[in-house]
């Protein structure tokens, strides 16, 4: 038998029999409904893995996103300083003439 357990492998499981051994019908109900709980996880898991990948793909995007807002916002501080940087140069140019 394989390492994972399949609902049709617990569909299929047989037992030896044995005197005074377990009722052979409550077996199989329980059977059954273990390999139908296993069917559902199973469902349920592989729904998750694609939340997951879906999960990973929305969040590469907002990473991308947050790096062009990083950048965008470096750049415009760099053009604050170089706008104040000339304000303050043509200020002093403007006290400067005043004077003379």
């Amino acid at each position: 038998m394989s390492s994972q357990l399949t609902p049709m492998d617990v569909e299929k499981q047989e037992f030896a029999r044995r005197l005074n051994g377990y009722d052979r019908e409550e077996v199989r109900l329980f059977l059954r409904s273990l390999a139908t709980e296993i069917e559902r996880m199973n469902l349920e898991h592989g729904r998750l893995l694609e939340d997951n990948g879906r999960n990973r793909t929305d969040l590469e995007g907002l990473r991308s996103r947050e790096h062009t807002l990083q950048q965008t916002l470096l750049t415009a501080q760099g053009l604050v300083e170089e706008v104040k940087d000339r304000a303050r140069r043509e200020s002093e140019l403007i006290v400067k003439e005043a004077r003379l």
